[in-house]
């Protein structure tokens, strides 16, 4: 579905990690949109290099149409790797002079159950979901606190996983249509379970939760909603 045009975020640089497919794909287009200048963060193999390349391209072609600015940039990496987070964000200074914007969404979701999960997996998750987050916001942050005029904005992509920890609970939800006697649709377990996923997430909610209090001094703002796929989608979102 095509999105309107705005100005909403006109003449703002946003920098968006795994931006090459899914979630982060569908936020630089609808940043792309609002106005702004966008840096597609991707992991960097032959597919997602790929997938960034081809979304550049839809955005510089959005950017012709509209008039707007210089042309979005790709920048590949691990996001578990704390180097390519200041890679990120030097490329988005070399380009645009500044960063307004980001929105940590690279992550992974493996499945496993809880006693089949092996530890380089488990590792692996965390270094991805939560390391990466951190290391990304600590860069965007500090870029933000340098430049002038000072501040921004930084999301962080949680999941509603990170309010329902145990049992079934921990393991990714579908939202499913209202029963016949309800108008509200209902959250169910799949039978897959992420219970390493589900404390990333948690853990990226917390975190910006104190990034918010400790930022706020200069002028950043801090946001981490908690999204909701369906399986399919988060199927679709396994590599970024």
């Amino acid at each position: 579905m095509a999105l309107a045009a705005s100005n909403l975020l006109r003449g703002r640089i946003v920098a968006i990690t795994g931006a090459s497919q899914g979630i982060g794909r569908g936020i630089a287009l609808g940043c792309a949109q609002a106005g702004a200048q966008v840096v597609v963060h991707h992991l960097g193999t032959d597919q997602t290099t790929k997938d960034a390349r081809e979304l550049v391209r839809e955005l510089d072609h959005l950017r012709q149409q509209h008039h707007r600015g210089p042309a979005a940039i790709e920048v590949p990496g691990d996001i578990s790797d704390p180097k390519t987070a200041d890679h990120i964000v030097d490329a988005t200074v070399a380009a645009y002079g500044r960063l307004d914007g980001l929105v940590s969404n690279a992550g992974v979701c493996p499945f496993f159950s809880f006693l089949d999960i092996p530890h380089d997996v488990w590792r692996s998750t965390r270094s991805i979901n939560l390391d990466g987050a951190f290391y990304v916001v600590q860069a965007a942050a500090r870029q933000m606190r340098s430049q002038s005029p000072q501040g921004g904005a930084i999301v962080a992509v949680s999941s509603i996983s990170a309010l329902l920890g145990g049992g079934q609970q921990a393991c990714v939800l579908l939202r499913l249509p209202p029963p016949p006697d309800s108008h509200e649709a209902v959250l169910t377990p799949t039978p897959t379970s992420c219970r390493h996923y589900t404390p990333t997430k948690a853990g990226v909610k917390s975190l910006m939760e104190s990034c918010a209090i400790s930022l706020s001094p200069y002028k950043i703002r801090c946001a981490s909603p908690l999204l909701s796929p369906s399986l399919a989608r988060v199927l679709e979102m396994r590599s970024y």
